[in-house]
């Protein structure tokens, strides 16, 4: 579905494939995109008190779920990495067409080349796929106390927020 959400440009609303509130599709239970039909709301992990009286969610008590947020990050960056990997490789089987590199060799190299860069890309392709599944299986909000509510914990080498 192409388009705005109700919700663009909120953080506390990620957007991305397999669910949520942007593009990308509905959630498990849910109809309509982002799964926000009474059904899907009861499954996605909101309060008890399910509407309010003018159809808005209710989010009373409960706060964002950052695995889901960490989750469509992954998702994301796993994409763009394919992109990047692509354009490099691109590159590189532009040079050899191009006469960089003649002969037997060069061609075997090639083929290694040409191998190589599918498989990695469809390793890529299958971890942004498992990723963007795992955050759409997860409700938008959680309970404070819920361990997703937890913000992982920073890694050496990523950007601050661990993202």
């Amino acid at each position: 579905m192409a388009g705005t959400s109700a919700h663009a440009g909120d953080p506390d609303f990620p957007a991305g494939p397999g669910g949520g509130s942007g593009p990308g599709g509905s959630r498990p239970g849910g109809s309509g995109p982002g799964g926000l039909s009474p059904g899907g709301l009861s499954q996605g992990g909101l309060s008890q008190g399910g509407l309010h009286p003018g159809g808005a969610p209710s989010w009373d008590g409960l706060v964002v779920n950052e695995r889901r947020g960490a989750l469509v990050a992954a998702a994301a960056a796993l994409r763009a990495a394919g992109v990047e990997l692509a354009a490099s490789f691109d590159h590189v089987t532009a040079l050899l067409d191009g006469g960089a590199w003649a002969g037997p060799a060069a061609s075997a190299w090639g083929i290694e080349l040409s191998r190589v860069r599918s498989a990695v890309a469809a390793a890529l392709d299958a971890a942004a796929l498992d990723c963007a599944g795992a955050a759409g299986a997860e409700p938008d909000r959680v309970a404070p106390d819920d361990s997703r509510a937890v913000r992982p914990a920073g890694v050496a080498g990523l950007p601050r927020g661990g993202w």
